[in-house]
């Protein structure tokens, strides 16, 4: 098969929507396991610091001190919500936003300059 304009953009539509899937599923996966693994301990007990003892720690780690830092404004702004600031699921959704702001970039700046494949 010869890979021109034609059979790239389906490609990259199938690609596409294939991510759109992979993103419906990680936001509907967290509310299926429950289970609190051992790293998300670690960062459930890490968002309780204040924000100077979070930095020391993650500074001494191999942990991003920014990560933590928007776990914890997100945290807080879903105690704003009602939602209690212990909510596992919280956690799994901030860290699945970048990858609907990957997908949205994607779509509206990557693929009008270079196209569905890239």
């Amino acid at each position: 098969m010869e890979f021109n304009s034609k059979n790239k953009e389906i490609i990259g539509k199938a690609f596409f929507a294939l991510s759109f899937v992979i993103l419906i599923y990680m936001f509907v996966t967290p509310l299926n396991h429950l289970i609190l693994h051992v790293d998300e301990y670690f960062t459930l007990t890490i968002v309780n610091f204040n924000v100077g003892d979070l930095i020391n720690t993650t500074a001494a780690d191999v942990h991003p001190p920014l990560y933590y830092l928007i776990l914890k404004f997100g945290m807080y702004l879903s105690g704003l919500f009602g939602i209690s600031s212990h909510n596992l699921y919280v956690v799994r959704l901030v860290s699945i936003i970048p990858y609907p702001i990957i997908m949205a970039i994607s779509y509206l700046k990557i693929r009008k300059d270079y196209g569905w494949l890239t």
